[in-house]
């Protein structure tokens, strides 16, 4: 049976940049359908309440309102629907509380055309996803707040080292959860602090370290 497209929102209050991503990941037929534009919070919600769309590419600034209370907000009405977040200026309390919201994926605006559509495919699949101008701007901020971090083969704690195994063995983080005992915010926030460790954004790369480093084998 022939896999369905995965349709997507752009919600950004620069028509450009919408224009530009539509363009860029509907180019090469590679799964991914634009069904609408938004360039505020209005058109977005109006977007939403008559389209299909499982997934949302949304400017973390393009409600006038607290931007975390929007978001909040967006999950409650939209449980289902998985959001992909640009984000460009952010400190990293507020990355980490959006994060345990349960939204899982973060780019820059700078992002290349190819990273943005595996982004959306991690996102849209129910994995995060950090583009790496994300995770490198996470990974100088923590080298600044813990200049003194330990050697790399050293730097997960047991649980971190569980989870880092479990992933590697493709187990999503609600079976994470349920095989540790633990909510499922826990494995989230224990799967962001590796990745953020290891200044990495995907799966395929997490894999390679832990066989590098012998934490699972080959």
């Amino acid at each position: 049976m022939e896999k369905q497209n995965i349709q997507i929102i752009i919600a950004d209050n620069h028509p450009l940049f919408c224009h530009g991503i539509e363009a860029s990941v509907q180019d090469c037929h590679n799964g991914i359908e634009v069904v609408g534009q938004a360039g505020s919070e209005k058109e977005l919600i109006q977007l939403l309440l008559k389209s299909k769309a499982q997934m949302l590419l949304l400017n973390y600034h393009l409600s006038e309102r607290p931007c975390l209370k929007f978001l909040q907000n967006l999950l409650q009405k939209y449980p289902l629907l998985h959001i992909l977040l640009i984000v460009d200026d952010i400190d990293l309390p507020t990355l980490e509380k959006i994060h345990k919201m349960g939204i899982g994926g973060f780019v820059s605006k700078t992002i290349p055309e190819y990273e943005m559509r595996t982004a959306i495919r991690y996102v849209a699949d129910g994995d995060e996803f950090f583009s790496r101008s994300i995770t490198e701007m996470l990974h100088r901020k923590s080298a600044s707040l813990h200049p003194r971090q330990k050697a790399k083969n050293d730097i997960f704690t047991p649980r971190e080292r569980e989870i880092v195994v479990l992933c590697c063995e493709g187990l999503t983080a609600l079976e994470i959860a349920r095989q540790l005992n633990i909510s499922f915010k826990t494995v989230v926030t224990h799967k962001y602090n590796i990745f953020r460790k290891l200044g990495i954004h995907a799966y395929g790369e997490l894999v390679r370290y832990a066989i590098k480093n012998s934490i699972i084998n080959a």
